[in-house]
């Protein structure tokens, strides 16, 4: 696009999400099955009589309600470099608009809620992006991030596919061979992803290529290629401060978020960053 003058479209798109509802039969079930700690299944089993005490029989997974902030940084990092970026945030875009998926054989049930496929491929097709981010955090949405690299490559199989987030980085092998994805972005992608949309585009001429960018995973005559380990921000400051244009922020004002129930009406909720990597290691997340 450069070498036409022309402007690289940049769209990070976080798509529609899953979540289910779990009988505590099911749960009760599991728990009595696979549990190793006679302690932890009687403190669990606990639980399940309290809440049924309660008139509560499911477990629902509560909705994700932040605005992206990683696709935010990645975005802003990549608008600083004069590139056109999109940010398309299909979970709270259609937020309200849940519909039932499917049962499990077990007797679950999935629900999606977000933008439906349909107006996804109105939005990339206004856009008509050159390159697509992809962000997919948690493995049990893997599904949804493929569903849109497929739509995106069914679009314009020339358009460039990029994932980031917590499930690419630690399995970029999902990506990369059960996917079109062409590219996975490992750690800081904020510095890495705009390193290599200056490769892609050929605004910047490298005998190495993308081999020379540090956080890369991608394939070569079927097979893996990972690039040299990018370290994590020494310094938080080089973070750049979000731009919020690339948002529309008055979509995150709900009195609930992915963190609980707002306690102040101060109307929309953004995020901060207090530290890089994870220093949580929760169970669910990848």
């Amino acid at each position: 696009p450069w070498e036409r003058g022309e402007t690289p479209r940049v769209m990070l798109i976080a798509p529609y999400y899953h979540r289910i509802v779990r009988p505590l039969s099911i749960i009760e079930k599991n728990l009595r099955t696979e549990e190793n700690s006679t302690e932890d299944l009687l403190k669990d089993l606990n639980i399940i009589r309290l809440l049924r005490s309660n008139g509560i029989y499911n477990l629902e997974e509560m909705k994700r309600a932040g605005a992206p902030m990683g696709l935010l940084r990645v975005g802003t990092a990549a608008k600083k470099k004069g590139y056109n970026v999109n940010i398309l945030d299909a979970v709270n875009e259609g937020f309200n608009r849940e519909r039932k998926s499917f049962e499990t054989s077990e007797g679950s049930q999935i629900y999606t809620y977000g933008l439906t496929k349909e107006e996804i491929v109105r939005k990339i097709q206004d856009f008509n992006p050159h390159i697509v981010g992809i962000s997919i955090d948690y493995t049990h949405q893997w599904g949804n991030a493929r569903e849109i690299a497929d739509l995106v490559k069914t679009l314009d199989e020339k358009a460039i596919v990029v994932m980031g987030g917590t499930h690419v980085n630690g399995l970029p092998e999902d990506a990369l061979l059960d996917s079109p994805t062409d590219y996975v972005v490992q750690r800081q992608a904020d510095q890495t992803f705009p390193e290599l949309l200056d490769i892609l585009t050929r605004r910047k001429l490298s005998l190495e290529g993308v081999r020379g960018i540090k956080g890369i995973v991608y394939r070569k005559d079927q097979k893996l290629v990972k690039t040299e380990v990018r370290d994590f921000f020494s310094n938080i400051d080089d973070i750049a401060i979000p731009d919020l244009s690339l948002i529309n922020l008055s979509i995150y004002n709900r009195k609930y978020h992915s963190a609980g129930k707002a306690k102040l009406n101060h109307k929309n909720i953004l995020y901060g960053f207090t530290s890089t990597g994870c220093d949580v290691r929760c169970r669910f997340c990848a």
